[in-house]
């Protein structure tokens, strides 16, 4: 990432950490954006619990909403302020370490990660392909890299995307967001081999980006979404997929 890049990101991400911490702990927000990271995760269909680092983590929320499935959690943001929110919030869990640094001079034990998790966070990488064949050279043969995306495939969801762009000044303008060929082919350049692709999220991201009130009515709303939703997911044909709102894709080389 260009320095220049990496300073607005920075102060960016350092100024709406605590907004971030209040949208994450909401309740309604918070099992919508738990249910849509433990389906990437699942996707992969874990026989053992497993070493997993996350680029990009923000305040660390991922490390609450995947606890049970890792023996060692290790999270890198470029954002101290997001970074120092998650040490508080997983201050009890002695198997999380949160780290600030960049990720392309990231300096961990080789052979570490058995996951390697970017949740929404390449769609903001200015060079994904470069990032990619850097952590590689800390995985292991059989790292497996999740990855959980905003898609460009439906064009109501890109209009609402822009919008939100121009009055939530939380939300990052600096997005790219790609379609199934554009991310398969960036993942396939780095030199990946085994790549799977699936769409998810048809509802739950609405409330999962913003906070909706009164709390107990869209909490109840939230869980009957969640429930709804999988039933979607399984039964509804192919061609109705792109009306998602992310994809998920994991991948190894």
């Amino acid at each position: 990432m260009k320095k220049d890049n990496l300073r607005i990101q920075k102060e960016h991400y350092n100024k709406f950490a605590k907004i971030k911490k209040i949208r994450d702990f909401y309740e309604p927000s918070k099992i919508c954006r738990k249910a849509i990271v433990k389906k990437a995760i699942e996707k992969v269909k874990l026989k053992n619990k497993v070493n997993i680092l996350e680029i990009g983590c923000g305040i660390a929320a991922s490390a609450l909403y995947l606890d049970g499935y890792y023996k060692k959690y290790i999270g890198i943001d470029i954002s101290r302020e997001m970074i120092e929110i998650g040490r508080e919030i997983n201050s009890k869990n002695k198997k999380v370490k949160l780290l600030v640094g960049d990720a392309f001079n990231l300096r961990i034990k080789k052979g570490f990660p058995d996951i390697i998790f970017f949740d929404g966070v390449l769609h903001h990488i200015s060079d994904i392909t470069r990032l990619l064949k850097r952590l590689k050279l800390v995985s292991h043969k059989n790292t497996v890299f999740i990855a959980r995306e905003p898609h460009n495939g439906n064009f109501i969801f890109q209009l609402l995307r822009k919008m939100r762009m121009l009055v939530d000044k939380s939300y990052s303008s600096n997005q790219t967001f790609f379609s199934k060929t554009e991310i398969e082919n960036i993942f396939k350049d780095a030199g990946f081999k085994k790549i799977n692709f699936e769409y998810q999220d048809y509802l739950t991201p609405i409330i999962a980006q913003v906070p909706m009130k009164p709390e107990f009515i869209f909490l109840i709303i939230a869980k009957c979404l969640i429930k709804f939703e999988k039933f979607l997911e399984k039964f509804l044909p192919n061609y109705f997929k792109k009306l998602t709102w992310n994809f998920s894709i994991n991948a190894k080389f």
